[in-house]
């Protein structure tokens, strides 16, 4: 491997946690918006976010989850 491979690697890395880091970011801006537009019109907005958020994370146990939620209240 020459030193230019080596730095474009280096680069790649770099950019991929740049860009990481802007996903989490945007994530928990748009997380923080959704829960004041819900606290502010009382809306359930928020609440899906967050949960369709967790699903993707997790997969389906929190889908269960929160159906099982669903049906205590």
């Amino acid at each position: 491997m020459g030193c230019g491979v080596v730095s474009k690697v280096a680069k790649a890395k770099l950019y991929g946690k740049k860009l990481n880091s802007m996903k989490k970011l945007f994530t928990f801006l748009l997380s923080t918006f959704a829960f004041l537009y819900g606290v502010l019109t009382d809306s359930e907005l928020y609440f899906k976010i967050i949960i369709s958020d967790q699903e993707q994370k997790l997969g389906r146990n929190v889908k269960i989850k929160s159906e099982i939620c669903n049906l205590r209240i």
